[in-house]
């Protein structure tokens, strides 16, 4: 039985990605079998851990191909860390699942056999059907955020979004993650403070 973690923010440029590599990196080094899954169509989880993009995403949700999880899987060349990438290919995806029934549970059904001790989602920052499926698919979800009013809006609608769908997800709240904190600057402290 897997762990399922998504990580998002409904803003971008907050630190999703360093979030979920640099949590899936530790949890490896720590002997945890990690699966990290790129839902963004940047594909910068690759970028991160200098792979090449690919459409293991695509290759993996789309019904047309419904490739097995274990086809689609790349090692991150670190052990016990392995990766599902995504491109550009998946704008097609989500247009693809745009007509698919029961689409927010696309994720979830696909991980249901995934044999890993945790999985992490890193999730774009549009609020889009794979948001959705992420948050469905989750057992909890954490929330990086700069500290600054913009990304802390992001904050809100995260919960929002999360709230909406209760009654379809087992999801909980891990925590805020403040990123880029700046001692220097006001607006970090009072967000800070807002956030608690």
């Amino acid at each position: 039985m897997h762990t399922t973690m998504a990580i998002l923010n409904q803003k971008g440029g907050v630190g999703k990605t360093t979030t979920a590599v640099t949590l899936a990196s530790g949890l490896a080094r720590n002997g945890y079998h990690v699966l990290l899954i790129d839902l963004d169509t940047q594909g910068n989880v690759a970028d991160s851990l200098g792979l090449p993009h690919s459409d293991d995403l695509r290759r993996l949700l789309s019904p047309d191909l419904h490739f097995p999880l274990e086809q689609v899987i790349t090692s991150s060349g670190l052990d016990h860390l392995d990766v599902i990438r995504s491109d550009k290919s998946t704008t097609a995806l989500k247009q693809t699942l745009a007509g698919v029934t029961l689409r927010e549970y696309i994720l979830a059904d696909v991980l249901t056999s995934a044999v890993y001790d945790v999985i992490l989602l890193d999730c774009a920052p549009s609020a889009d059907l794979l948001h959705f499926a992420a948050l469905v698919a989750a057992d909890y979800l954490l929330i990086p955020t700069r500290l600054d009013k913009l990304a802390v809006n992001g904050v809100r609608d995260a919960l929002q979004t999360l709230a909406a769908l209760q009654r379809i997800t087992r999801c909980q709240v891990a925590g805020i993650l403040p990123t880029f904190y700046e001692r220097v600057t006001l607006e970090s402290h009072e967000q800070l403070i807002h956030l608690a």
